[in-house]
């Protein structure tokens, strides 16, 4: 019971966060009604407690009606009226009240202490996505770079650094172990930057990393422990490491993969001050790193990686060093004429990805009607349309990474042999 309480506490602080917002909109309603979804399926799978108990079939009639209202804020015509009327927070706010109350009957079965800990667990978490959110808007909103000293800093002496595994465009990329604190050692990534990075160019990779930090609620993002020595950036590892050196993988899990990415560069893009937020700017296969529990059957979880590069969609666009040109196949084409980047440029980037997704290949020169035709609707014609859309010339004519989301989620219900609207 403890797991299923913690589960709806974090749902009901993400509602909550929702409707306390200035202005709730329909992407952050969408991605609410996917979390929704996904606390709703694991209820019926079984996978708390047998549906035979009156609590768990109240609880998923509670989540099935929070979940509708959530998926219809997120659609378009009529809802746009609410959206305006200042409505959504209202009915989100009596969702939450009814979970909320689901909670104080199921929590009647926990212990005392078992109890303590699921509302300290709910006031921690709440706590923490604030305070990493106020730090990201007030990065975001500074005219000076992150300095060294405002990253976390890890220890050389903790750090044992193993085989080369791989290149980014500032340096290269190691194995290695980090020593806890009670002594044990984890496995990590290093990403050495480069000597030639120095000066200002540095400094805005620090504030990149910073940036990255803020992300840490977001559990497709990968964890940033921090910099060794000024120039190493010490990251978690995964399981079977990056997309582009993962083979077996069927359609629905391509899919999957891609939709939970798109999901991750939502949290990312919705890190904003005034017209700033947060933009990836590398987004390839080789920085999606792919995690998977020990359990049968265990979902592959994508978690993205590379933020050397990652800074406000409206400043510093063109003072980062001279870039090798492979990787300027990902480069949307406004990027590679120097007119800048913005949140579009991650969706074009995000378009090549689902293109080494569904091929298994690295793009041989960035050319998107070669892509298109390469992919060759190899998983269904709504993927390589949506790719198609993806890494349409003009970035006005691209979706946003909000309608890419959704998209896929029909896209992943159509494999699966689901009807419901996503």
């Amino acid at each position: 019971m403890a797991d299923i309480t913690n589960t709806i506490v974090n749902l009901v602080a993400s509602i909550n966060r929702a409707a306390s917002r200035a202005r709730v909109n329909k992407t952050s309603c969408f991605y609410l009604s996917l979390k929704c979804d996904a606390v709703l399926e694991r209820v019926e799978n079984g996978e708390f407690g047998s549906m035979t108990d009156p609590r768990m079939k109240e609880l998923v009639a509670t989540l099935g009606a929070c979940r509708a209202d959530l998926t219809k804020f997120s659609g378009l015509g009529f809802v746009m009226r609410l959206l305006k009327s200042g409505s959504i927070p209202e009915i989100n706010n009596e969702h939450s009240k009814n979970l909320d109350l689901w909670l104080s009957v199921a929590s009647e079965g926990l212990s005392e202490k078992e109890l303590r800990e699921e509302i300290r667990g709910a006031i921690m978490f709440k706590k923490g996505v604030t305070r990493h959110q106020k730090e990201g808007i007030a990065i975001l909103k500074s005219d000076t770079s992150v300095q060294v000293s405002e990253v976390p800093i890890v220890f050389i002496a903790d750090l044992d650094i193993r085989k080369e595994v791989g290149k980014f465009p500032f340096g290269t990329i190691y194995t290695g172990f980090l020593k806890d604190k009670d002594g044990s050692s984890k496995p990590v990534y290093i990403r050495e930057l480069s000597t030639e990075l120095t000066g200002a160019d540095l400094r805005l990779v620090w504030t990149s990393i910073r940036l990255s930090r803020c992300l840490v609620d977001c559990q497709n993002v990968i964890f940033v422990h921090g910099i060794c020595q000024g120039r190493m950036i010490v990251t978690d590892t995964t399981t079977h490491g990056p997309l582009n050196e993962l083979t077996i993988m069927d359609d629905r899990q391509k899919v999957a993969i891609a939709r939970k990415v798109a999901d991750a560069l939502m949290s990312i893009h919705d890190v904003a001050a005034g017209n700033d937020c947060i933009v990836h700017r590398d987004i390839r296969a080789a920085n999606i790193l792919i995690d998977q529990g020990s359990e049968v059957d265990a979902e592959m979880e994508p978690k993205i990686t590379g933020f050397e590069m990652c800074k406000q969609s409206t400043s510093r666009t063109g003072n980062y060093p001279d870039i090798d040109k492979g990787y300027r196949r990902w480069w949307s084409p406004e990027r590679t004429d120097n007119y800048g980047t913005s949140t579009k440029s991650d969706v074009f980037a995000f378009g090549v990805l689902m293109y080494e997704i569904s091929t298994g290949k690295e793009p041989e020169d960035g050319d998107p009607v070669k892509m298109v035709k390469m992919e060759g609707m190899r998983i269904c014609s709504q993927y390589t349309t949506l790719m198609e859309r993806c890494l349409d010339f003009h970035y006005d004519a691209r979706p946003s990474i909000f309608q890419v989301a959704k998209d896929l989620l029909a896209i992943e219900n159509i494999l699966m042999g689901d009807v419901r609207e996503p």
